[in-house]
Formats: structure tokens, C-alpha cells, sequence
């Protein structure tokens, strides 16, 4: 598909833009820093004010400014040594003081440098004084000096390796934070940072927090170091504060390494079993107790009844009373004499009610008898029974006289 003019202008407008970008980049003047672009946000300038800086000896080591700054000797205060790039500048000219009555700080600065440089202004250093603590402050020159965040932690852990070699105690604070730089690729350096002093054994303190981008007046007009009012005075404060709680934890570990070692408290001595003394008339123990005896239950009480030999059973005689006669003695003998009560006679019953399981047949139903002839039959079929039941004497009913009194007394 052919293209259109459009695309042919614009794809002009895109070489004679790439043209007048090179010729301004070779125009610009070069510089051994590269600067990385600042983070969209607050402005790069700050509006604190900042001391004329004075002019400082080069080291032959470095070539860079460098100066040494000690306090006199005091027995009454310790020693603390900050060791660290032109953030300390302000304390080394003696523009920002420290005002404690137990610590007594002394600066060793070299602006500009980085870390590596660090370390070897550290390591040639002569001090008078054997120092307490030492108090690096985190190098934010390698932000822009270091070309990528290894090589940074590297030299980092250069420095501190050569700190402990001379003293035993140091401590690690973060570098203020910049307002020219990105403030995740600073966040970065400090992260990697941390973690290399970890790796050391060395206590790390942040405090980007406590420099907020919104408070103009703790930097100076670059953006880049503090002011000497808010900025540099909020530092003072934070070093004493870290100075501080750093000796207090170093004095609590000499005092627990110095005193002797606690020996582990005895296991206490088994107790002897009380002796227990009995007097009076000993019970003597129960017998045995046989499983296969009887057991006797009575209300409120239980006893045990022998076996009987053999493991048989003798039964007792019932004296419970028997059911009462509903017959006369005759009329049983009749009965007895038509249907002897024979258990063992095989002769097939009729009755309707029989035991569970026997099958009964059900016959056809005769027909309906008037009164006279079940007598007919019944005088058949038992004749003796008949006669038996004539005999035998009927008492008759009495008469209710005294509802028959009260019946006449009504009429």
C-alpha cells in the first residue's frame, strides 16, 4: 500500500529535529559529573542560606579538599569522630556547634569525595586521640560518581571494613537527601547501603524522613547541601541523638561481658518420703473377692452370698398365693371328664387363640342360631355338662331397698 505525503513530512520533521538536538549537545560544555535528571515534584532549589566557603588544603592523597578538625582532651566527655564528605563543612568551620556537656565531637571532611575516596583519606589519617565512636555519614557522592549501584556497595564496604579495622565501634547514618537527584534512585542507595552495613555488623540509622521536600528552607540555593540554620541544625541534633543511644547500647554490652558469668543454680535435693507411724488396732485386709459369687442387693445395702457347690442352683419354694378359683369343683370335673387337661394330647385345638407361629384355618362362618337351638346342641353335645350347671346353686341378687324407700317417699 503506497504512503501517504503525511507520513514523508513527518518523517522529514523527525531527521531535521534529530540534527538540531546533536548540534546542541556538542555545543553544550562537558562535564566529568553526570547529573541525573531530578523527580518531578518540588523545585531543585532550595531557599536556606548557606556560609561562603573558605578555602581548604588538598590532600596529596586525593586531590581534593581535605581538613581534620580534633577537640582538645576532656575527661569528662567522650570522644566522637564523624567522618563524611561537605555536609560536614559547616561543623569543620565551626559554624554549627554541638552543645553537650558529655560528648565532644571532632569532623574529618573531604567534599566531593566518594566513598572509595573516603577510605583512603580514613585509612592515612593521623589522629592524637584514639576516638570513642565513630560516626560515618553515608557518602551521597557516589549518587552521581558510581556508575552503577554495585560498584557503589562495593566501595561502601571498603570504607567500613577499614573503619573497623581501626576502631571497633561505628555506627552508619544515612546522607541527607537531594533535591537535583531522583529520589527512587536515591532510595535505592540508601536500601544497598543498609544492607551492606547489615552484612558488617554495623548499626545503620535513616533519616530521609526527617528532611521533608517540602520544607525549602533546609537546603541552600543548589539543591544539594543544607542550609546552616534548619538544615545543618536538624543534623546536629540527629548525631547527638544516634551518639547517644549508640554508647548508651555499647555501655550495656561492657558492663554484661565484664561481669562474671553466672553459674547455673543447683537442682534442689530430692525431699525425703514423710515416715508415717500408725497406732491402734490394725484392720485386717479383705478377703478375696470371687467372680463367680452371688451378690445379694437389699435396699441401702449390697452383700455377697457363696457360690453354691458345683455351680448349681437350688430353687425355693414360692410363697407367693396363687390365683384364686373362678370355677366350682364340679363344673371342673365335668370339663375335665369331656376334655381331659391332657397337655400331651395330640389332638389339633380349634380355638381362635393359639401360640405365635401356628397356622390357623380359618373356617366358613355358619349360619346365625336362634337361642333354642344352641341350647338343642349345647344339651346334645354335653349332657352332663347341662345337668351340672342346674345343680349348682345360684346365689340371687339383692334388692337396693333403699333406693325403692326413696323412690316411694318421691311418689
Amino acid at each position: 500500500m503506497p504512503r501517504l505525503k503525511g507520513h514523508n513530512r513527518s518523517s522529514a520533521a523527525k531527521k531535521r529535529m534529530e540534527k538540531h538536538l546533536a548540534a546542541v549537545v556538542e555545543s553544550a560544555p562537558q562535564s566529568s559529573t553526570s547529573f541525573v535528571p531530578p523527580a518531578p515534584g518540588p523545585s531543585r532549589r532550595g531557599t536556606g542560606r548557606r556560609h561562603r566557603v573558605s578555602t581548604w588544603p588538598v590532600s596529596t592523597l586525593t586531590g581534593r579538599s581535605h581538613k581534620v578538625v580534633i577537640p582538645a582532651e576532656s575527661p569528662d566527655k567522650k570522644f566522637v569522630l564523624l567522618v563524611g564528605d561537605s555536609h560536614l563543612r559547616a561543623i569543620v568551620d565551626g559554624i554549627v556547634e554541638f552543645p553537650d556537656e558529655f560528648l565532644s565531637f571532632g569532623a574529618m571532611s573531604t567534599p566531593g569525595a566518594c566513598a572509595r575516596e573516603l577510605t583512603i583519606e580514613l585509612v592515612s589519617a593521623v589522629l592524637p586521640r584514639t576516638p570513642d565512636l565513630v560516626c560515618v555519614l553515608a557518602p551521597s557522592n557516589d549518587l552521581t560518581a558510581s556508575r552503577t549501584l554495585d560498584e557503589a556497595a562495593v566501595d561502601f564496604e571498603k570504607l567500613l571494613t577499614s573503619a573497623l579495622s581501626r576502631w571497633p565501634k561505628v555506627f552508619v547514618l544515612d546522607f541527607p537527601p537531594r533535591r537535583n537527584v531522583d529520589l527512587d534512585l536515591q532510595e535505592l542507595f540508601r536500601q544497598e547501603f543498609h544492607r551492606v552495613a547489615a552484612r558488617k555488623g554495623v548499626r545503620y540509622y535513616s533519616i530521609a524522613e526527617f528532611f521533608p521536600l517540602s520544607r525549602s528552607d533546609l537546603w541552600s540555593w543548589d539543591g544539594v547541601h543544607l542550609s546552616d540554620g534548619p538544615g545543618m541544625g536538624l543534623l546536629v541534633d540527629l548525631l547527638l541523638f544516634f551518639s547517644r543511644q549508640q554508647l548508651e547500647m555499647a555501655t550495656v554490652v561492657e558492663v554484661e561481658h565484664s561481669l562474671p558469668p553466672v553459674a547455673p543454680s543447683p537442682a534442689p535435693a530430692p525431699r525425703p518420703a514423710p515416715r508415717v507411724v500408725v497406732r491402734g488396732a490394725t484392720r485386717s485386709p479383705r478377703p478375696p473377692h470371687n467372680p463367680l459369687d452371688w451378690t445379694l442387693v437389699e435396699p441401702r445395702r449390697k452383700r455377697r452370698c457363696p457360690s453354691p457347690q458345683g455351680g448349681k442352683v437350688q430353687l425355693m419354694e414360692c410363697s407367693i398365693p396363687l390365683t384364686p378359683v373362678w370355677f366350682s369343683p364340679p363344673i371342673l370335673e365335668v370339663m375335665d371328664h369331656i376334655r381331659p387337661g391332657n397337655l400331651d394330647w395330640g389332638e389339633p385345638t380349634t380355638s381362635t387363640k393359639g401360640p405365635s407361629g401356628v397356622k390357623r384355618h380359618r373356617s366358613t362362618p355358619a349360619p346365625k342360631k336362634s337361642r333354642g337351638n344352641q341350647e338343642v346342641e349345647l344339651e346334645e353335645e354335653w349332657p352332663e355338662l347341662r345337668r351340672a350347671v342346674a345343680e349348682v346353686p345360684v346365689e340371687q341378687p339383692r334388692r337396693r331397698i333403699g333406693s325403692q324407700r326413696r323412690r316411694t317417699r318421691q311418689q
